[in-house]
């Protein structure tokens, strides 16, 4: 994929080559790598071997489990669409689907897609999307893509308020250990069937595949009772590093700079509430001028779209006991964005990587601005990790630091519930028992959003 982002990265002067990068080096932003961890990742430069004195790029991972989708539609998961009321569903097929990508809504009519593939790691399939436009905007429709029919909630009307929506970081497939996702993986399905909320969002490292694209599609299809009811909108993690991020850039179709940037940095309005995604793990240098650009635009809208909900993967304000991460890792992305989220009066930060629950007070460049959510002047950054994966969790903390109001390490998933223009709930609700384990409620005065 040769697309806007690595025009970027050559514009900024970034060569995938390892005479160019240097031997031992990772540039975030290159189209490949010259350090020890190529090989694992199957992302090294071509002339690593010759340059560096290496060894040769790995051979292609073999799927464990399977070499693709057996035969026809699989893994559906719906995504917001292009334009606003629009619904884009991607799915999986084998590689002898051999049809035009269709997905039939009942007194809507018939819409047809594209398709498109990759075999890194040996995966053989195709991958398709179909935008279906023309649905009322906050309504439940019967569709059909191949596999049966589902019901889907269309996004409602750009401005619309209450919503209530899903947020989870670093959630995997199905496993056995402790701290896997599977009782989250059960009640996302589960409320979402039931219709207690209408958006999906994963702060990153999605399926844990290890290299392994068969976990993809198990993952998939194992979450699809959800995905294929609402929008399952994702911010790009370091596990889904392998083959360049092949797996996650090909089978997601996030919307807007998504379509550019290969789902690595987009934004969109759902109903009241504005979403923004970037990542941490790319060069913030190659993201910073659409951010700002982004946030002036949500900035103007606040009448209309009164909230701003920003994801990426790595945080900006974490305790857990991860020298590099809570103590270096993190002052490097506050240095660059920070500021930007702070005068855009950003909302919500969520985040994940760190195994576990974690929020802030209001606070900005390490300082407390309250230690209420009425009328907060600087973001509330949260902590998302503990969705559940064949990691586990992680319980160690550092001592307390002063922006710290709660934290947890238990298995759950935080809902949000947008209630108005001037007040939402937040909590953590444990996987296996539906428990709030954790809330705070955000009140705005009217000046204060417009």
């Amino acid at each position: 994929f040769q697309t806007a982002l690595w025009a970027g990265a050559q514009a900024a002067g970034v060569n995938s080559t390892c005479a160019v990068v240097g031997c031992g080096k990772f540039d975030p932003s290159a189209g490949c790598a010259c350090n020890f961890e190529c090989d694992y990742y199957n992302d090294c430069c071509a002339d690593y071997n010759t340059t560096c004195s290496g060894p040769s790029p790995a051979p292609v991972m073999p799927c464990a489990f399977s070499a693709g989708p057996p035969a026809g539609v699989e893994q559906i998961h719906l995504a917001v669409g292009t334009k606003p009321g629009n619904v884009a569903a991607t799915f999986a097929t084998s590689l002898n689907y051999g049809k035009v990508p269709t997905c039939v809504v009942p007194g809507a009519g018939m819409f047809t897609g594209t398709s498109r593939n990759y075999t890194d790691g040996g995966w053989k399939g195709l991958l398709h999307t179909v935008e279906i436009t023309g649905l009322d905007p906050g309504m439940s429709y019967v569709y059909d893509c191949g596999s049966g029919t589902k019901r889907m909630t269309v996004p409602p009307r750009v401005g619309t308020l209450p919503v209530t929506m899903v947020a989870v970081a670093d959630l995997g497939q199905n496993c056995v250990e402790d701290g896997c996702g599977n009782a989250t993986v059960s009640a996302l399905n589960k409320l979402a069937e039931d219709g207690n909320y209408t958006l999906l969002l994963h702060a990153g490292d999605i399926a844990y595949t290890s290299g392994s694209p068969c976990v993809w599609d198990d993952f998939f299809n194992e979450l699809e009772p959800a995905t294929s009811r609402v929008p399952y909108m994702v911010a790009v993690g370091n596990h889904e590093h392998y083959y360049n991020f092949s797996g996650y850039r090909t089978r997601f179709a996030m919307p807007g700079e998504g379509q550019k940037s290969e789902n690595l940095w987009y934004s969109f309005d759902f109903g009241g509430v504005h979403v923004v995604a970037f990542s941490t793990e790319h060069h913030l240098d190659l993201q910073l001028a659409w951010l700002k650009a982004d946030l002036a635009a949500a900035v103007a809208n606040k009448a209309a779209v009164p909230w701003i909900v920003v994801m990426a993967h790595k945080p900006m304000y974490c305790s857990t006991n991860d020298y590099y991460d809570c103590k270096v890792g993190c002052h490097k992305i506050a240095d660059a964005v920070e500021e930007l989220l702070a005068d855009a009066g950003v909302d919500l930060f969520l985040a994940g990587h760190l195994h576990n629950y974690e929020r802030s007070f209001p606070v900005f460049n390490g300082t407390v601005t309250a230690r209420t959510y009425q009328n907060p002047t600087a973001p509330v950054h949260v902590v998302v990790g503990n969705a559940g994966d064949d990691e586990g969790l992680t319980d160690s903390w550092m001592t307390q630091p002063d922006w710290r109001a709660a934290n947890t390490a238990t298995l759950g998933y935080a809902m949000l519930r947008f209630y108005n223009a001037t007040d939402m709930r937040f909590e953590m609700v444990l996987s296996e028992t539906g428990e709030v384990a954790d809330h705070f409620h955000i009140s705005k005065t009217h000046s204060v959003v417009v």
